[in-house]
C-alpha cells in the first residue's frame, strides 16, 4: 500500500520525486560500511529549507539551490524534523520509533536528501 511506503528525495531536477520503498532499499547495492557511517552521522535540516507539512508527508524546497522535494511519507518528515535533536541518525530512527526492518528505506531517503542538500551535518553549539 503506497501509504505505508516512506519515500526519498528527488536528487537531480527540482519537482522530481521517487519512492523507496523497504521492498527497493533491501535490495540496494549498500554497502555495510556506508549504511554504519550514515547511521553514525550527525544530521539536520539545512537552515535554506523550508518544510510544508502535507497529507501524504511534505514539500521541502531549498532556497539556495531552489530545488522542491516530496517527501513520500509522514514518517519520513518526522525523522527530518528531529535530526538536529540527536547525537546520531540512529538514535533519531530509534527515537522516532521507526522499526529496524524499516531502517534501510530511511537511509535511502536520507542518503538522497544530503545529496539535494536537504540535510546537512549538524553545525557544532559554539
Amino acid at each position: 500500500m503506497r501509504g505505508d511506503r516512506p519515500g526519498r528525495a528527488a536528487g537531480a531536477r527540482p519537482g522530481e520525486s521517487a519512492d523507496a520503498s523497504p521492498e527497493e532499499s533491501a535490495g540496494a547495492s549498500h554497502s555495510q560500511f556506508a549504511t554504519s557511517a550514515l547511521l553514525n552521522r550527525h544530521l539536520e535540516l539545512d537552515d535554506r529549507v523550508a518544510l510544508r507539512p502535507e497529507s501524504f508527508g511534505a514539500l521541502a524546497y531549498h532556497y539556495g539551490n531552489r530545488r522542491l522535494i516530496f517527501l513520500r511519507h509522514p514518517d519520513v518528515l518526522t525523522v527530518v524534523r528531529s535530526l538536529g535533536g540527536h547525537e546520531t541518525v540512529a538514535d533519531t530512527l530509534r527515537a522516532c520509533d521507526i522499526a529496524p526492518a524499516r531502517w534501510p528505506s530511511f537511509l535511502a531517503a536520507i542518503e538522497s536528501l544530503v545529496r539535494s542538500e536537504v540535510l546537512r551535518e549538524c553545525a557544532l553549539a559554539g
